[in-house]
């Protein structure tokens, strides 16, 4: 049986890094439940982390602590005890990163329209999502249910959203 993929966004590393962020114990909560899961799959991206230390950096945190975090999930591809599969931009090896950034412009066009706009770290996830045909997002970010073509999971509301 092949597995489901489930992309984790950066705010699922930001609430496991730190201990007291109050979405940690929503975390543990959900790690519980996948525990029991064999048919799914972890993902993340490069991106994901790079915008990890990016908020962290800016919340104060030591960058030496940051980036042995990250250096631990890259090293490991693991979150906790789970395998995680980090990905890249798209699997095909031929995809530049001038093909990327037309992509991505065009989700641009796309997706930051109407009121409640995505940012572009937001929209780059999609694009990183599309390219490796996943479409669940794990999330606590509420930015994503705005954007149509794949299921958000936002941890803090403890709902599925598909669009």
């Amino acid at each position: 049986m092949k597995k489901q993929r489930v992309y984790f966004d950066t705010s699922v590393f930001m609430a496991e890094f730190n201990k007291k962020d109050i979405r940690h114990e929503t975390l543990n909560k959900f790690f519980k439940e996948v525990s029991n899961l064999k048919d799914i799959e972890l993902c993340t991206s490069k991106w994901a982390l790079t915008e990890l230390n990016n908020r962290l950096t800016k919340d104060q945190i030591k960058e030496l602590k940051i980036v042995k975090y990250i250096k631990d999930i890259l090293d490991k591809s693991k979150i906790r005890t789970f395998k995680l599969t980090i990905l890249d931009v798209h699997p095909r090896d031929h995809y530049t990163f001038h093909d990327f950034f037309n992509d991505l412009a065009r989700d641009l066009i796309k997706y930051k329209t109407g009121k409640d706009r995505p940012g572009l770290g937001d929209i780059i996830h999609v694009r990183i999502m599309k390219n490796n045909k996943i479409n669940t997002i794990i999330t606590f970010d509420t930015d994503f249910e705005s954007i149509t073509g794949f299921e958000c999971i936002n941890l803090m509301k403890g709902l599925r959203k598909e669009k």
